[in-house]
C-alpha cells in the first residue's frame, strides 16, 4: 500500500496524555486509525485516531477533537455555499478585537469569578457592534455619526455580510492569565436578493485606524454604561486591533485557522503545563469556558441559500470527514491496523501531517514516535471497539 499520513501526531502526543497533575484521572486511549481518501487530493492517504468511549470528558484530545468536528461542519457549509453559487476570488477576514486590561479586570471580578454574566455582557456589545449603527438626532434630523461593525465593512456595498465569531477569555501564551478577545472570520462577499457580489478589502490604508477608533468608541460607551475606568484607551490611544487576509485558495491555511480559532482552553493549558508541570492547576473559569463559535449574516442563512434537498444531498453521511488539504469530502479507505502500522514505519512510508510556520507539511516520524504509537493502542485493547469519530470531522 501507498505512504499514509497520520493526522497531527503531535496533537495527540501533546494532548491525549498530558503530564500536568491535574490530568492524572484525564487521561485519553485510542483503539486505533481509521484511513481516509479525497476524491480531490489523490494522495496522501490520511489515518484519523479513534478516540476510546473510556476517555474522560476534560481529556484535551478529546476537546480538540469535539471543536475541530464543530469549526468543520461550519466550514463545509461554507464551502458548500460558495461553491454551489460559483463564487470565485474569495478571501477570509482574520480579525481579532482586544478588550483593554481594565475592561477584562472587570469581567473577571464579576460573580467570584465566575463568567457567564459577564460572557453575555460581552456578546451584547459584540451583537450591538456588528449590526447597529449609532445615530443622533431624531426623525428627518437623524445622522449616523458610527457605523455598525457589518456596515464599516460593506463600506457602501448592497446586502449583508456574514461572519463567524469567537469569544476568547485566555492568553494562548499564558493560558491561566485572563486576556478577553474576540475572534472573527469573515468572507468579501455580500449578499443580497439571492446573489453574492465581492467586497474590496476591507481594511486598506487608513481603514485599520479607522476600525480601532470604531472599536474604541464601543469600548467606552460600554466602559461608562458599567461605571468601568480605562486609563488605558485616554486621548489618542487606541485599543489593539489584529487582522489578516487569507486567500481562499489556500484551503489548508482556511481550515487551519477554523480550527484554531474554536479550539479549548485546556489545549493551551495541556500544551503549556506540559512543559511546566509544576505549576498551578488551571482555574476554575477555563476549565468551566465552552468555546463556542457563533454565526452572524448570511453565515446564518446557509441552509436557506443551498436550499432544503441541495443541503440534505451534501449533508447525508453526518461521519463525513474533511479533508485538511483541500478542505473537501474524504471516502474511508479501511482500518489501519496496529502491524500494518509498524510495517509502513519499518518502510518509511509512515508520516505526520503537521501545521509547521505557516503550511501543512508531511514530516517523518521522529524517534521514538513509533514506540508511542504502538504503546497507546495497546493501551487501548481493552476497549470494546467503539471510538468517537475522529480528529478532524
Amino acid at each position: 500500500s501507498g505512504a499514509v499520513r497520520l493526522i497531527g501526531l503531535s496533537k495527540v502526543k501533546a494532548l491525549l496524555n498530558p503530564r500536568h497533575p491535574w490530568f492524572a484521572d484525564r487521561q485519553g486511549e485510542l483503539d486505533g486509525w481509521r484511513r481516509y481518501q479525497c476524491k480531490e487530493v489523490a494522495r496522501p492517504i490520511v489515518a484519523y485516531p479513534n478516540l476510546s468511549l473510556a476517555t474522560d470528558r476534560l481529556n484535551p484530545y478529546k476537546l480538540s477533537m469535539k471543536a475541530v468536528q464543530s469549526a468543520m461542519k461550519s466550514l463545509r457549509g461554507l464551502g458548500d455555499v460558495l461553491a454551489e453559487n460559483d463564487v470565485r476570488d474569495v478571501k477570509v477576514l482574520d480579525l481579532a478585537l482586544t478588550f483593554p486590561g481594565e475592561i477584562t479586570e472587570w469581567f473577571m471580578g464579576r460573580n467570584h469569578g465566575f463568567t457567564r454574566e459577564s460572557e453575555a455582557e460581552a456578546w451584547k456589545l459584540w451583537r450591538e457592534m456588528w449590526r447597529k449603527a449609532v445615530y443622533n438626532g431624531r426623525g428627518k434630523n437623524r445622522t449616523e455619526i458610527l457605523p455598525s461593525l457589518e456596515g464599516f465593512l460593506l463600506n457602501g456595498k448592497a446586502g449583508k455580510l456574514g461572519c463567524h465569531a469567537n469569544l476568547h477569555l485566555w492568553s494562548t501564551e499564558k493560558p491561566w492569565q485572563a486576556h478577553w478577545h474576540f475572534h472573527v472570520l469573515a468572507v468579501n462577499q455580500s449578499y443580497a436578493e439571492g446573489k453574492f457580489a465581492e467586497v474590496g478589502h476591507y481594511l486598506e490604508g487608513e481603514r485599520l485606524e479607522d476600525l480601532k477608533r470604531l472599536w474604541k468608541v464601543r469600548l467606552l460607551g460600554f466602559a461608562s454604561k458599567h461605571g468601568i475606568k480605562v486609563p488605558s484607551l485616554k486621548g489618542k490611544a487606541l485599543p489593539v486591533v489584529y487582522f489578516q487576509y487569507i486567500d481562499g485558495s489556500d484551503r489548508a491555511k482556511v481550515v487551519h485557522k477554523w480550527q484554531y480559532v474554536n479550539r479549548s482552553p485546556l489545549e493551551d493549558f495541556a500544551i503549556y503545563s506540559n512543559d511546566k508541570p509544576g505549576c498551578p492547576d488551571p482555574p476554575d473559569w477555563l476549565v468551566d469556558y465552552d468555546n463556542r463559535a457563533r454565526a452572524y449574516g448570511w453565515f446564518r442563512e446557509l441552509k436557506a441559500i443551498l436550499g432544503k434537498e441541495v443541503y440534505k444531498a451534501l449533508n447525508e453521511d453526518e461521519q463525513v470527514k474533511t479533508c485538511p488539504i483541500c478542505g473537501g469530502r474524504m471516502q474511508p479507505a479501511g482500518i489501519l491496523a496496529n502491524a500494518e502500522l509498524v510495517s509502513l514505519a519499518d518502510k518509511g512510508a509512515l508520516y505526520s501531517l503537521e501545521w509547521v510556520r505557516g503550511s501543512l507539511r508531511s514530516v517523518p516520524l521522529a524517534r521514538g514516535d513509533l514506540a508511542f504509537l504502538t504503546d497507546i493502542l495497546q493501551a487501548g485493547q481493552g476497549c470494546p471497539g467503539k471510538h468517537i469519530g475522529c480528529a478532524l470531522g
